[in-house]
């Protein structure tokens, strides 16, 4: 797989990319759980990297960072996948 294939910093450069995979790794871990998320910082920043995932998106990251009981996007994005999770099984 040739380096041309991966996206590094996607706020900028994802806008008008859409991949078949797209892999999100959110940075943080359970030590930062409740902190002010860089992918929570704008409605916009997580839809961007949904939207452009033609048939996949994978994220890596701690389930509690995205478990937040508010109305955040990445909250909002886990509530999803876990009733995606629910449906398959």
């Amino acid at each position: 797989m040739s380096a041309n294939n991966f996206i590094k910093y996607w706020r900028n450069t994802l806008a008008d990319a859409a991949r078949i995979e797209i892999l999100f790794s959110s940075v943080y871990g359970k030590n930062n759980v409740g902190g002010g998320y860089f992918f929570d910082k704008g409605v916009n920043m997580l839809n961007v990297a949904v939207s452009r995932a033609k048939e996949n998106f994978i994220v890596f990251g701690c389930p509690e960072v995205f478990q937040g009981s508010n109305r955040t996007p990445s909250s909002l994005l886990y509530k999803h996948i876990e009733r995606v999770e629910n449906i398959l099984v």
